[in-house]
């Protein structure tokens, strides 16, 4: 890979916004977990708050919104794309600043509410973001660009983990996320030194609405009535729609939905798992926070070259194979308990996998979606994506019922139906091209 195109102008915007996202999914989804065991709550509870991405699950229902609608004022000012993204910023850091000043153990309903806030600016915040980066790029730039997008991600990542650890470590959790605040405010910046990117109407979409306004007017549905019934044709069962003529979109769903479910279970209860056999939260910030960011981006990196040297599919049953296998490491961990070197060995094989199979993921989802529907395809996609994160709700649950090492032998297997999934579409799609 030439190292040379990470400094394309498109290919630096979409790295630098790709930070948000992995700030904030670490920051409710991972570090959140360590306030929560602080606080004394129980696993099955801390479990729970995996349903803070229940927004990003259904953002879909709003995507094509978003996708085609323009802000008032704003939207005439900075246009459609930057508009929405300052717009929901905005209310995330408001929100982030509420759940700063929330106390688990003695209000747990404010910060549930202050949450769900951050989670629904954060998935809305993506929606913009995913569109914006799949709009500025060309099709041969999509696995470069990924790549980028994905180191940006996970220099978030170590914001929202490490940086936020360290703060609370040193002054609280209150100015842990009032730091993170600053870090929104910053992309916030970066939006508006970035360029609009010229919205795009197709044929297709042209076609669909003309074609339903046409349906109106026959059955004598005039006005404006027929003018939103013709947009919603067009914007929200069009995407939908044009997915569903795909070869084996059936799978990619299925594929979508499941890939990941046993890497989420894992997640949701990590940090609890360390603390429970005996890591402190500076180890836990020093390994897993910041070490092991700097291993997935050597993954990102590696499973961008691998995807774009092989293919979107084949490189992403590579990578889900390899990760899969390197899960066990935290079967060894159980049973060795707390020790740092072998943390160290279980972080760099688990999150250096880990970067390949998310950076081949995000591609292949990437290459799945039609521009004239880039955010509400983008939406539904990952949608399917983080509705598997839900489930990983229930990791808590079992958790609490079995031993760390049977949990960890669950989450192993938990992976294997999606790799089998996977492997039907790379042989069929091996068949189309022979």
């Amino acid at each position: 890979m030439n190292l040379s195109r990470f400094l394309n102008t498109r290919i630096l915007s979409v790295g630098i916004l790709g930070m948000p996202p992995g700030l904030l999914f670490v920051l409710i989804m991972s570090t959140l977990q360590i306030w929560l065991t602080e606080a004394g709550l129980s696993k099955t509870t801390i479990g729970l708050f995996a349903f803070a991405a229940m927004p990003n699950a259904l953002k879909f229902l709003w995507a094509p919104l978003i996708d085609h609608i323009q802000l008032p004022i704003f939207g005439r000012l900075l246009g459609r794309r930057r508009s929405w993204a300052i717009f929901f910023q905005i209310g995330l850091m408001f929100s982030l600043l509420g759940l700063g000043l929330s106390s688990p153990a003695q209000n747990l309903g404010h910060m549930i509410f202050c949450l769900a806030l951050v989670s629904f600016f954060g998935a809305s915040q993506e929606i913009v973001l995913d569109a914006y980066r799949i709009e500025i790029l060309n099709p041969n730039e999509y696995g470069i660009g990924v790549t980028s997008n994905v180191l940006g991600y996970r220099l978030g990542t170590i914001m929202g983990g490490a940086g936020a650890l360290y703060i609370a470590a040193f002054y609280g959790w209150f100015f842990a996320y009032a730091g993170m605040v600053f870090c929104i405010f910053l992309s916030s910046i970066v939006i508006l030194l970035n360029p609009e990117p010229e919205p795009v109407k197709s044929d297709l979409m042209k076609e669909r609405q003309e074609k339903a306004l046409h349906y109106m007017e026959v059955h004598k549905i005039q006005g404006f009535f027929a003018k939103v019934m013709a947009w919603i044709y067009g914007a929200v069962i069009g995407p939908f729609s044009e997915f569903t003529r795909r070869k084996d979109w059936i799978l990619i769903v299925f594929l979508i939905l499941i890939f990941r479910l046993g890497d989420n279970l894992i997640n949701n209860m990590a940090n609890v798992f360390y603390l429970n056999i005996g890591f402190t939260v500076i180890e836990i910030a020093n390994v897993t926070k910041f070490f092991g960011v700097f291993a997935t981006i050597i993954g990102g990196i590696l499973g961008g070259f691998l995807s774009s040297q092989i293919g979107f599919l084949r490189g992403l049953l590579i990578a889900g194979i390899l990760h899969t296998i390197s899960n066990t490491m935290f079967i060894v961990l159980s049973q060795c308990g707390s020790q740092v070197d072998l943390l160290y060995v279980a972080i760099a094989l688990e999150n250096t996998t880990g970067g390949m199979s998310t950076a081949a993921f995000v591609t292949y989802l990437s290459s799945l979606c039609h521009k004239s529907f880039t955010g509400t395809q983008y939406a539904l996609l990952s949608a399917l994506w983080y509705l598997s994160t839900n489930l990983g709700a229930f990791g808590g649950f079992m958790a609490d019922r079995l031993d760390w090492t049977t949990y960890f032998e669950v989450t192993i297997c938990a992976a294997i139906p999606g790799l089998i999934i996977l492997t039907v579409l790379v042989m069929r799609e091996r068949r189309r091209i022979i």
